[in-house]
This record gives C-alpha cells, sequence and structure tokens, in this order.
C-alpha cells in the first residue's frame, strides 16, 4: 500500500502540472465550437462558428441566475481569420478576438450595456489587449 503521504505528493505534483494547461486552454480559444467559463460575476458561454472558410464569428452570452445577456457578432455578420488567430475571455465581462493578422476586436460588457470596438477603430486597443493574445500577434 503507498502512504498518504506519497499519494497527496503525486496527486499534488500532477495538479501542478496540468493547472497552466487548464487555464490556458480555458482563456484562449483557438478552434470553432461552444466554450463556458464560469466566472466571477457571471457565467459565460461563448461561442465561436465559421461561417464560411477562413471567417469567424463569435458571442459570448453572461448569466446569473434567470437574468442573461448576448453581446458579439450580429446575424450573418462575421470577420476573415488568419492562421494563428485567437479568442480571449478577460473575467468578468470581455471577449477579445485577434484575427491572425493585425486585428483586434473587443466585445465587452459594461454597466449600461454592450459595447464593441476595434482596433482599426480604436488603435489603443492593440495597447490594453490581454498579454497572451499581444504574444500570438508579435509571434506574426
Amino acid at each position: 500500500m503507498y502512504s498518504l503521504v506519497y499519494m497527496n505528493s503525486i496527486l499534488t505534483t500532477f495538479l501542478l502540472l496540468i493547472s497552466p494547461l487548464v487555464c490556458a486552454e480555458e482563456m484562449i480559444m483557438r478552434s470553432y465550437g461552444q466554450f463556458s467559463h464560469t466566472g466571477e460575476a457571471f457565467d459565460v458561454l461563448i461561442n465561436i462558428e465559421e461561417p464560411s472558410k477562413g471567417e469567424l464569428a463569435a458571442t459570448i452570452e453572461f448569466r446569473k441566475g434567470k437574468r442573461a445577456g448576448t453581446t458579439g457578432f450580429g446575424s450573418g455578420a462575421s470577420i476573415p481569420v488568419f492562421e494563428g488567430w485567437a479568442v480571449q475571455f478577460s473575467d468578468p465581462n470581455e471577449l477579445w478576438i485577434y484575427d491572425g493578422k493585425a486585428l483586434f476586436i473587443l466585445h465587452e460588457r459594461t454597466a449600461t450595456g454592450f459595447k464593441a470596438s476595434s482596433s482599426d477603430k480604436v488603435p489603443e486597443l492593440k495597447k490594453r489587449a490581454p498579454k497572451a493574445l499581444s504574444r500570438q500577434m508579435a509571434r506574426r
């Protein structure tokens, strides 16, 4: 029989090894699909679709109890994406999209509703973007 201390040591090592991977996968999304996240203030459901080859459309739904609100691309709207695109949820209110080339789009929940902005219209978004997405852009 293994001792309790030995088993605890193995479990702790395992959790330390996988925890950065789990956090990274929760926060940075590089594939199409549905992703959920339990956040500080809201539960979040992120939907990333490929309406046509090389395009991306994303929505984010914020839920708290029976209340819910959604923001993102409207029906039929999408952006072209390139190799290296990524989407990142920044808890508690922001969904960042990097197109793989140079564009950042931010969908955010504000005190008065929802807001969307893009770095082609608001260049300072590139400075505000999460570090992981900025590093993604630096690789290009």
